[in-house]
C-alpha cells in the first residue's frame, strides 16, 4: 500500500471519528437541555417535586455539559489532525508531478 493510499484511509478514519464525536456532542446538548427543562418544570410546579427527579435533572444537566465539552475538544483535535493529513496528502500528490490535462491545448 503506497503512502497516498494510507493517507486516504487515515482521512476516512478521521472523518468517521469526527462524525461520532459530533454525535456525542449533540447527545450532550440534548441531555443538558432535558436536564434544565426538568429542573424548570420542578421549580414552576409543572411536575410534583421529587428529590429523585431533581437529582436526575441535575445529573442530566451536568453530565450533558461535560459530554458536550469533552466531545467538542475531541472534535477540534480530530479536525486538526484531519487538516494535517489532508495537507500531507496534497503535498504527496503534488510531488508526483502529474500534468493537468486541462492546461494542455
Amino acid at each position: 500500500m503506497d503512502q497516498i493510499e494510507q493517507m486516504e484511509l487515515r482521512i476516512d478514519e478521521l472523518a468517521e471519528s469526527i462524525q461520532r464525536s459530533r454525535q456525542l456532542m449533540n447527545a450532550g446538548k440534548i441531555a443538558a437541555i432535558v436536564g434544565a427543562l426538568l429542573l424548570v418544570a420542578l421549580v414552576v410546579g409543572l411536575l410534583r417535586f421529587s428529590p429523585n427527579l431533581m437529582m436526575i435533572g441535575v445529573g442530566l444537566g451536568l453530565g450533558g455539559i461535560v459530554l458536550m465539552g469533552s466531545s467538542k475538544s475531541s472534535t477540534d483535535l480530530l479536525e486538526g489532525q484531519l487538516r494535517k493529513v489532508e495537507a500531507d496528502r496534497d503535498r504527496a500528490i503534488d510531488g508526483l508531478g502529474l500534468v493537468d490535462i486541462h492546461t494542455i491545448h
